[in-house]
């Protein structure tokens, strides 16, 4: 993954918004719900994003380039919204990119019936541990 575009494809793994876990996740951003409230927050598949497989991908091309990496954007783009106790199939792409140094992770959520119903794309500017902040 050296070349600038350069890319590899993870997944499919199987996630789940199972509810215990989307009450955690509210319960540790904060998020707001009412009573009875079943809908899924908007970004709660960042916790997806943070899954051993596609942790290990990144840190291996960290590894690789003797850097760090420094959250630069994200965007969730929805098809259609996810439902509570479901499962889901995520697929993911993670490219390389160099001027500047960057890794992009677009990930597919797609419900198990193969329906895409959300894109995720979150970029990671790459610094080298001994280089300053951009």
């Amino acid at each position: 993954m050296d070349d600038a575009g350069s890319a590899i494809r993870l997944g499919p793994f199987k996630v789940s918004a199972a509810r215990a876990a989307i009450e955690a996740f509210r319960s540790e951003t904060g998020w707001p719900h009412a009573e009875g409230e079943t809908r899924v927050p908007h970004i709660f598949p960042m916790r997806w994003l943070a899954s051993s497989e596609l942790r290990a991908a990144i840190e291996t091309q960290l590894q690789a380039r003797g850097g760090i990496a420094i959250h630069e954007a994200q965007s969730f783009a929805y098809e259609h919204s996810l439902e509570a106790d479901r499962d889901y199939i995520l697929t993911a792409e993670l490219e390389s990119q160099k001027s500047p140094d960057r890794l992009i992770l677009r990930a597919s959520i797609a419900n198990t019936a193969n329906e895409p119903l959300l894109q995720v794309e979150t970029i990671l500017r790459i610094v080298g541990a001994k280089e300053s902040a951009p």
